[in-house]
């Protein structure tokens, strides 16, 4: 528990102050305020996330109706062409595009607990994603990363009962690319994992690279999860 009361939550403790706050941060025209809110929309959103459903102890009284606000918030958020969730970007002629981010929709499907609409057709999109650098696709500076790995598996994983068979097989593979590349690039002879820009310190290196070995299921003697 936090030794002191958590006030700064009071600006978003209502329906209507937290819908406007994550508003605000989705539509983002950088053209006329030179400001880019990714990292504002992504975090706020999944800080908020594992407070309300994520059974954190904070003391905190939240607004009862403050959860359902936030499902409303994620429906109206999720791109209905490809199930992601992502920023919106207004042009200088006021037209918005919505972006896919593959990990802004990791944080959704994650922090929801799999609770969200179209996970087949989020799952086919992030295999098209599959060449396309993070954070719209699921490649770090054109290679693959065990911190986008371990993130798209779990996408994987949470969709894998609403897909098709075909479907199912292009996963397969997908996933035996990206523990071909952890086995014979990330992983070392000394039993470490190579650092990278994305995750720089030795911690989130073994923390990524062992997680995502886990979530393979490469340490079970039945093999992977996704058979």
């Amino acid at each position: 528990m936090p030794q002191y009361p958590l006030h700064f939550l009071d600006r978003i403790n209502s329906p209507k102050k937290l819908t406007a706050q994550l508003d605000s941060d989705l539509r983002d025209d950088f053209t006329k305020t030179g400001v880019f809110n990714r990292e504002e929309l992504d975090e706020t959103f999944s800080a908020m996330a594992r407070l309300l459903f994520g059974h954190k102890h904070t003391g905190y009284e939240f607004n009862p109706q403050l959860s359902d606000s936030l499902v409303v918030f994620v429906e109206h958020w999720q791109n209905p062409a490809t199930g992601c969730w992502g920023q919106w970007l207004v042009d200088q002629q006021d037209r918005i595009w919505k972006m896919d981010d593959m990990g802004m929709t990791f944080h959704v499907v994650s922090d929801l607990h799999g609770q969200v609409a179209h996970q087949d057709l989020i799952a086919r999109s992030l295999l098209q994603l599959d060449s396309v650098n993070f954070p719209a696709g699921i490649r770090f500076n054109g290679h693959y990363e065990d911190h986008l790995n371990m993130d798209a598996v779990k996408i994987f994983r949470s969709a894998w009962p609403t897909l098709y068979e075909a479907t199912r097989q292009q996963v397969r593979s997908e996933i035996f690319r990206m523990l071909d590349w952890c086995l014979t690039h990330s992983y070392q002879s000394d039993g470490s994992f190579k650092m990278s820009d994305l995750d720089d310190t030795v911690g989130d290196a073994y923390s990524y690279g062992v997680g995502f070995l886990r979530e393979t299921g490469y340490f079970r003697r039945r093999g992977l999860l996704l058979d």
